[in-house]
């Protein structure tokens, strides 16, 4: 089986993260990461971080990678790429990698505003747990062709906007 040359291939997917708007996101997410994290008092910096990432990357993970998938497969990307005889796998691992890659300076833009540099644990762990989210995003979606199916699977959301109204004391 023949499979696109990897080079060709990562070209294309900065190209779809660009016109899907990933590309900025991820610097919007930073900006606002930075922001966030100098506009807290110096002391806090330290234990906002993690917090933050976290959620930085379970939104990569759980958000982006599935919007990616049934955009493309809606748009026929997908089809389209079968005809190239492109290895499922390969080009899952590069859509995951690039993400993966794309959240890192993410992570160091907060790492420095938070003033704690350059962390080794910190980098190993933003890459692996987005590398887990995107992977688990992928089994998730399946083979939806929209977002309506797995968001309906979702269990509903304790915010007060989404309980039903209670009753007054009047009973009406």
């Amino acid at each position: 089986m023949r499979t696109a040359p990897l080079g060709t291939l990562l070209v294309t997917e900065v190209k779809h993260h660009r016109r899907y708007g990933v590309l900025a996101g991820l610097a919007a997410t930073a900006t606002l990461w930075a922001l966030v994290l100098l506009g807290l008092p110096a002391d806090w910096r330290g234990p906002t971080l993690p917090w933050l990432l976290f959620l930085e990357v379970t939104a990569v993970g759980f958000f982006v990678m599935p919007a990616l998938a049934v955009i493309e497969r809606g748009n026929g990307v997908t089809a389209a790429l079968r005809l190239t005889r492109l290895s499922p796998g390969l080009a899952l691992a590069t859509r995951v990698g690039l993400l993966t890659a794309l959240t890192l300076p993410v992570a160091l833009v907060a790492m420095l505003a938070a003033g704690v540099g350059w962390s080794a644990p910190v980098v190993v762990g933003v890459l692996l747990t987005t590398t887990l989210f995107s992977l688990l995003a992928v089994v998730v979606v399946g083979r939806s062709r929209t977002l309506t199916p797995t968001s309906a699977g979702l269990p509903p959301s304790p915010s007060p906007s989404s309980r039903p109204p209670s009753r007054t004391a009047s009973g009406s």
